[in-house]
C-alpha cells in the first residue's frame, strides 16, 4: 500500500466533467498532513496517467522534485481557478491566481490533460470497496463506477 492511497478504498480516475475518457488513471489522494508534506518529493518521474491531488491545498511548492510538472487549482466543486503548465523543479513557490478560492491542487505529468480555467473534474471510482471520496472531497462530483 502506498501513503497516498486511502487504505484499501476505491482507486479513483478524473476526467473533464461532460467527457467519457478518463485523463488520470490513477489518481492518488494526498488527503492529510502527512500525505501532503510528502507529495511527489524526491521521486525520479511519475507514471504516464498517474497524478497526485492534494485537498485541503491552496499552494504547493516544487522543491526537492526532479521533474516538472502541471498544476491545476481546484475549488471546492472541482473546477480548475488556475492551470500552470511546465512547472519546472525548484520554485519556491506557485499560488493560484488572486480572488480564486483554491481547494486543492492537481499534480500530472506536463502535457497529459488539456484542462483550462473554468473547466470542472469528477473524480471516477475505478473499483473497490467504498464509492464515495473521502470526507475532504465530498463536494467533489463523483460519477457512477466504470
Amino acid at each position: 500500500m502506498t501513503a497516498a492511497r486511502i487504505g484499501a478504498g476505491p482507486r479513483w480516475g478524473l476526467r473533464r466533467q461532460g467527457d467519457h475518457d478518463l485523463f488520470v488513471h490513477d489518481l492518488r489522494l494526498a488527503v492529510n498532513f502527512f500525505t501532503r508534506l510528502k507529495g511527489l518529493q524526491f521521486r525520479s518521474s511519475l507514471p504516464s496517467r498517474q497524478a497526485l491531488l492534494l485537498a485541503p491545498c491552496s499552494s504547493v511548492h516544487t522543491l526537492f522534485l526532479r521533474f516538472p510538472l502541471d498544476l491545476v487549482f481546484l475549488d471546492r466543486s472541482g473546477t480548475a481557478v488556475g492551470v500552470y503548465r511546465n512547472v519546472a523543479p525548484w520554485k519556491l513557490l506557485v499560488a493560484p491566481p488572486r480572488g480564486s478560492a483554491s481547494f486543492a491542487v492537481l499534480e500530472t505529468n506536463p502535457g497529459e490533460h488539456s484542462l483550462v480555467r473554468g473547466d470542472r473534474v469528477e473524480l471516477v471510482a475505478l473499483g473497490g470497496l467504498a464509492s464515495s471520496p473521502p470526507q475532504s472531497l465530498i463536494s467533489f462530483p463523483v460519477a457512477p463506477e466504470c
